[in-house]
């Protein structure tokens, strides 16, 4: 059977979001953003597994340099998620040129924020490492080290990030996999060449990892322009002055999406910064690094069925469809509700084998465990959170997934871990409950808002 051209894929992708059978339709968008995540979780897993090998020490400066590098992610978080609703809903209006012109003001402004936010870190990096590690010092200097190296990877991450938000919001989303493909196996061949010193190179353990990484990203990056001047939103490409009205658009739609990525990025900060103040501080912060690696492949599912809400969800609402779009969202959650049970299942039975994969520490070993069988509890409710949190940022509203993340990272998640987990001594099983218990409540406030349907009249 011939290819079809891939102008004649994309329309053919848009007609079956706007007319075809939901349930096709979504499973169809799915899978190869299931497939990207995949491919960008085992990079991660590749990643930690090196790592491993170094000592916990390392695991435990790989965890916090990450947390802190995850919370300034938070600016492409809020241009990315603006570029995929206005370029989901100008596409299903017909808007061609105002998708590419969503998509070029996108590229100037995530250029841009990404200079100003290695501006801002690189000063402050050692004094938030050293406030985040508390007791365990000896983590401070690893950490401190990789996250400024990792820096400067973040043009080319910022760019290669728009890009993937850019051709999701038109439905593509083969273009994503090709990129996270070519990132992760240029990332795992350089991660053992540089960590152990392979090929007549010198072993440069963390420091080769934050090398490996920021190569990677350069070369994804430097692909996906290839692949985006191939793609109807070419255009974006041509120069053309910066529009302070776009980004006035790009500002008003990204920065509750932005705000949310902070929240989150900076719970897991503090979260992480009192685990380093129970008794066993360097085996719970290696264990939460090594949990959340392994338990990202649960996540996947959610993140593919994200993906696949904002486009759908943007695009029939700028095609005037909104009953529509209401069921896209509920047929995205149905499905990743059951994709991610499965995988909870998976994780729950087999997490004393998985882990044994990372590590040979008892304590270490058995703290991971009871973080992945406590978390797989709330895996279904995850997937409720993060999917129908898509499809809100589809329709526009960014602010109910920001609200959500406040109420139960901050105002729940945290004062419960100090007051049960630091406070009176319960140590870091608890600290585990009280981050299943808020992911529990994450997935029921994020069905609430969705079935009160206030989204379907958000203008952008």
């Amino acid at each position: 059977m011939t290819a079809l051209p891939r102008a004649s894929r994309e329309a053919a992708i848009s007609e079956d979001i706007l007319t075809g059978r939901l349930s096709s339709t979504v499973w169809a968008l799915t899978w190869p953003a299931a497939v990207a995540l995949f491919l960008q979780t085992l990079t991660n897993l590749v990643d930690r597994f090196f790592v491993a090998h170094l000592g916990g020490t390392q695991v435990a400066a790989l965890g916090l340099a990450q947390n802190l590098s995850n919370l300034v992610l938070g600016t492409v978080v809020a241009i990315s998620a603006a570029t995929t609703a206005m370029v989901a809903r100008f596409r299903g209006a017909g808007n061609e040129h105002d998708a590419v012109e969503a998509t070029r003001q996108s590229l100037y402004f995530c250029v841009f924020a990404s200079l100003a936010v290695m501006a801002m870190v690189y000063p402050a990096a050692r004094p938030l490492l050293t406030l985040m590690a508390g007791r365990s010092e000896a983590v401070v200097d690893p950490a401190t080290t990789y996250l400024l190296i990792t820096m400067l990877g973040l043009v080319p991450l910022f760019g290669m990030t728009i890009i993937i938000a850019a051709v999701r919001g038109t439905g593509d989303m083969i273009t994503p996999v090709k990129l996270t493909l070519a990132s992760a196996l240029l990332t795992a061949v350089l991660d053992w060449v540089l960590i152990f010193g392979h090929l007549g190179l010198p072993a440069l353990g963390l420091r080769g990892a934050a090398i490996a990484v920021v190569s990677a990203r350069c070369m994804a990056c430097a692909l996906g322009l290839y692949l985006l001047y191939g793609s109807c939103l070419k255009d974006a490409l041509a120069l053309a002055p910066m529009k302070l009205s776009w980004l006035r658009r790009v500002v008003a739609l990204g920065l509750p999406a932005g705000l949310q990525a902070l929240l989150r990025s900076g719970a897991g900060m503090v979260y992480f910064s009192l685990l380093g103040r129970l008794a066993h501080s360097e085996p719970a912060m290696a264990a939460l690094t090594i949990g959340l690696g392994i338990e990202a492949i649960a996540f996947m599912p959610g993140f593919a069925f994200s993906a696949a809400a904002a486009a759908v969800v943007g695009q029939n609402l700028g095609a005037g469809s909104p009953a529509r779009a209401s069921e896209a969202g509920w047929t995205c959650a149905r499905q990743a509700v059951i994709v991610m049970t499965v995988m909870a299942v998976i994780f729950f039975v087999l997490a004393g084998p998985i882990v044994s994969l990372f590590t040979r520490d008892p304590l270490i070993h058995r703290l991971t465990v009871g973080y992945l069988r406590i978390n797989a509890l709330s895996e279904p409710f995850i997937g409720l959170n993060m999917t129908l949190s898509g499809a809100l940022q589809g329709a526009g509203d960014t602010r109910s997934p920001t609200i959500v993340t406040l109420v139960t990272m901050w105002l729940f998640r945290l004062p419960l871990t100090y007051l049960i987990a630091v406070h009176m001594g319960y140590g870091v099983t608890a600290a585990w409950w009280t981050m299943c218990i808020s992911m529990v409540m994450s997935g029921v406030v994020s069905s609430i808002i969705w079935a009160a349907g206030r989204w379907r009249t958000i203008q952008i």
